[in-house]
């Protein structure tokens, strides 16, 4: 593992973290109270709920385990996340929305594809939060993140940032080593991704 990316990227996203876990507590216990006693109107709804909150509480479990990559531990060891690039950067716009700042996320992001050559799942969408935060926490205001494939590579583009930081947080990432290339563009910068590394979802 590399060495740990930024220990304040910890201390930003997880109060956020922290707000998403206790909600899916909330509906457990809810859960809890209705199920203690129940009829048939509660169990139509107890299922999709608990089905809910199970996939929440993975996400969760996930997001988790890349905070504690970001300060040098991993937890996660073997576990992939193909559809984790949106849940992190989701992540990173509630973060940025807790300190006034609005990110605005593409509507959908693709999947990791885990070929061969490509950073797996957690660092790549640790480096790829942790770019991004860093980009934009020193600035106040509102950003946009987009992303558009190329026939030979994804370029995902952040319309303004901090050029300084994010040039620090990419020469610490591991895609930077892997084929990944960062451009200042305007206020902004541009990521270019191997086009083999993502895919879109069905």
């Amino acid at each position: 593992m590399s060495s740990p990316i930024d220990p304040r990227l910890a201390a930003a996203l997880l109060p956020a973290l922290v707000h998403r876990i206790n909600n899916t507590t909330q509906l457990l216990v809810v859960l809890r109270s209705l199920l203690a006693d129940p009829d048939d109107g509660v169990l139509a709804v107890a299922g999709p709920d608990l089905a809910r909150a199970s996939e929440e509480a993975e996400q969760q479990g996930w997001l988790l385990g890349i905070l504690a990559r970001s300060v040098g531990t991993d937890v996660l060891l073997a576990r992939e996340e193909r559809r984790g690039l949106g849940t992190a950067l989701a992540l990173v716009a509630e973060a940025l929305r807790r300190e006034r700042k609005e990110l605005t996320l593409p509507k959908r992001l693709p999947a990791i594809t885990l070929c061969e050559g490509c950073p797996r799942s957690a660092p790549f969408c640790l480096d790829l939060a942790a770019l991004v935060w860093s980009s934009c926490q020193p600035l106040a205001g509102a950003f946009e993140l987009s992303l558009i494939e190329r026939p030979d590579a994804w370029e995902l583009r952040l319309s303004r940032g901090d050029l300084g930081d994010a040039a620090l947080t990419f020469a610490r990432s591991d895609c930077g080593r892997s084929g990944a290339r960062l451009v200042p563009d305007g206020e902004g910068w541009r990521l270019l991704l191997p086009h083999a590394w993502l895919v879109e979802m069905a």
